[in-house]
């Protein structure tokens, strides 16, 4: 789309009239047809080919505004290991690495942090296969809005077996857009939508929305924003526009904004999506 509309008013919004106002625009654009949300994609340039700077969303089926193809950037979640779907059992630490790892110094947690004082180790992303199974039950979502089954519970482990989170799905997960009655500081699984990614005071917003009002998801410092980066190879943070996210975390901010916090990058996991090229196959 090269044209989307502005929610407060309603005025149409170009590429060029959002990159003069981007503060305005960011979080605050949708689809004129379908009304789906829709994100900034800059433009880039890679040997012969250039793409140029549009507008993407995640359209209604049917909206015949649809002027690109949207596909995972990545592999497709694979299923989950077994059969049995009303049982997810989800493991932090499954695969260790074999070698010892040395622990950062320990740093006081941020005052509103429920996770107590913890020593972040580090190793490769593909050590921690939490981000391939919270992904796997956030590509269920996606296909299935009726995911998971009304009796399915979920066990969430970490540090060898203390047991992060553990209960009835449906009790436990939260998207976006129902967080009326979840009290603030208690551990959920949380899901959503990321439409545009903003700095303020040394940390990182990827935001649900307008950042003044719509949920966030909080990376609350430079040392964060790098184990993401790292750990799901991103060049840069904002390539996490349009992206779906699921993270184990807590809940805090007001009542008119409210933010997601979660303390390492293996709480966390993406659906990060691409423009399909022309010159790809069709499926």
């Amino acid at each position: 789309m090269q044209s989307v509309i502005y929610r407060e008013d309603l005025s149409p919004c170009t590429v060029l009239v959002y990159q003069q106002d981007i503060d305005k625009y960011a979080g605050n654009i949708e689809c004129p047809e379908c009304k789906a949300s829709a994100w900034f994609v800059r433009g880039s340039r890679g040997g012969l080919r250039e793409k140029a700077a549009c507008f993407a969303a995640h359209h209604e089926e049917g909206c015949q505004i649809k002027t690109v193809v949207l596909v995972v950037d990545g592999d497709e979640p694979g299923p989950n290991d077994g059969t049995d779907t009303a049982q997810i059992v989800v493991d932090l630490d499954k695969r260790k690495p074999q070698t010892i790892l040395t622990a950062e110094p320990l740093k006081r947690p941020p005052p509103d942090s429920p996770w107590g004082n913890v020593q972040k180790k580090y190793a490769n992303a593909a050590d921690y296969p939490i981000n391939k199974s919270l992904r796997q039950i956030l590509s269920s979502l996606i296909r299935n809005p009726n995911f998971p089954e009304d009796d399915a519970t979920i066990k969430i482990t970490a540090d060898n077996g203390r047991v992060v989170l553990e209960g009835a799905i449906r009790n436990l997960l939260s998207s976006q857009y129902e967080l009326a009655g979840v009290d603030l500081g208690s551990i959920r699984l949380f899901w959503g939508l990321i439409t545009n990614v903003n700095q303020h005071n040394g940390s990182t917003w990827l935001n649900c929305g307008n950042y003044r009002t719509a949920p966030s998801v909080l990376i609350r410092d430079e040392e964060l924003e790098t184990e993401i980066r790292s750990a799901f190879k991103l060049k840069n943070l904002e390539d996490l526009s349009g992206a779906r996210f699921m993270m184990v975390g807590h809940l805090s901010g007001s009542e008119k904004k409210k933010i997601f916090n979660f303390g390492f990058a293996k709480y966390i996991a993406f659906v990060k999506y691409r423009i399909k090229d022309e010159s790809e196959p069709r499926v």
